[in-house]
């Protein structure tokens, strides 16, 4: 009996984990069509039960996000400040708020000092738009940033400002790290739906 009891319950949360995931790709056209479809990255797409097989190149021009069911990642198309073209972000933050994370990976050669050899190094940038307005630098893990901390915590704060015991909670924080600038943003799109 104990053992049917143990079995039900990991069949129940089975059950319960793929129906919150979707188990398909997706890609999300500029007119809001949403295509299931085979990937390779972020670079193209096979509708499912297409009859050519023929993979379609991705393109911000006509593509608008891109979900990926193995890491369950969308990747929205963004044109960064000071950017011409739009570039696949991860966006793990959606609603009113959207949060973007880009990973950016340096390679040098370390032969001066280390006696050959490659050297890398990783950087990561955090943009933030409200409302479909244009992304603005939020964070980064470098010494280079949009301005100063002051400044990105009050553009923050002023995207925010709509919530006030969210806003009045974030000013008693402090921290501005990437773990808090989530959970706020995760709260205040929660705070925000049907609004």
């Amino acid at each position: 009996m104990k053992y049917l009891l143990i079995t039900l319950l990991c069949l129940y949360s089975i059950c319960l984990n793929a129906q919150t995931k979707p188990v398909n790709n997706y890609v999300v056209t500029i007119t809001h069509d949403t295509i299931k479809c085979e990937l390779k990255g972020t670079r193209k797409y096979l509708p499912l039960n297409s009859a050519d097989k023929k993979y379609i190149k991705i393109s911000p021009d006509k593509i608008q996000e891109v979900f990926n069911a193995k890491d369950s990642t969308t990747y929205a198309a963004v044109r960064k400040p000071d950017q011409v073209d739009s570039v696949y972000l991860p966006r793990p933050e959606h609603g009113k708020l959207d949060l973007y994370e880009e990973e950016r990976t340096y390679y040098s050669g370390g032969g001066m000092y280390g006696g050959g050899g490659w050297m890398s190094s990783s950087s990561t940038y955090w943009y933030i738009s409200k409302n479909g307005a244009p992304v603005v630098q939020l964070k980064s893990n470098t010494i280079f940033n949009n301005g100063s901390q002051s400044k990105r915590k009050n553009i923050f704060m002023d995207m925010i400002a709509d919530d006030p015991a969210l806003l009045e909670e974030f000013k008693k924080l402090d921290s501005f790290s990437f773990k808090v600038l989530r959970d706020f943003v995760h709260r205040y799109n929660e705070d925000m739906k049907g609004k």
